[in-house]
């Protein structure tokens, strides 16, 4: 039965219904819900495939914003006005945005490590 968790776990993963994901595992529908239901472990193998896609999107992602930067920024040095002005405007707003979300990155780790380093105190 474990051997079929992984192609369920991809297909649900990569956002494939239950129905997508017992044909792939060659199983039936039912035991794909009751993996779901009462298996925390395929959950998890769930969480830990989709988690896996994602940082692989943001690589291919990271590496075409460069490329995408680089040339807004030809553009925005470029000639035509308007062109420039759309571009130059996209380029602020993007850093901007990426500057902001640094930010917010930043406090949520101060905060998980301020709250590990916290010990609750009980009232006995």
């Amino acid at each position: 039965m474990k051997d079929s968790w992984p192609a369920a776990a991809r297909c649900l993963a990569a956002g494939g219904s239950q129905t997508d994901a017992a044909r792939a595992a060659k199983v039936d529908p039912r035991t794909v819900r009751r993996w779901l239901d009462n298996e925390a472990q395929f959950a998890d193998r769930v969480d830990d495939a989709r988690t896996e896609m994602l940082t692989q999107a943001a690589g291919i992602l990271a590496k075409a914003a460069g490329v995408a930067a680089d040339r807004l920024a030809e553009i925005a040095e470029d000639g035509a006005d308007r062109h420039a002005l759309v571009a130059s405007r996209t380029i602020l707003e993007a850093a901007s945005r990426y500057r902001s979300d640094l930010q917010i990155e930043q406090r949520l780790r101060q905060l998980e490590i301020a709250s590990r380093i916290r010990t609750p105190v009980w009232d006995e």
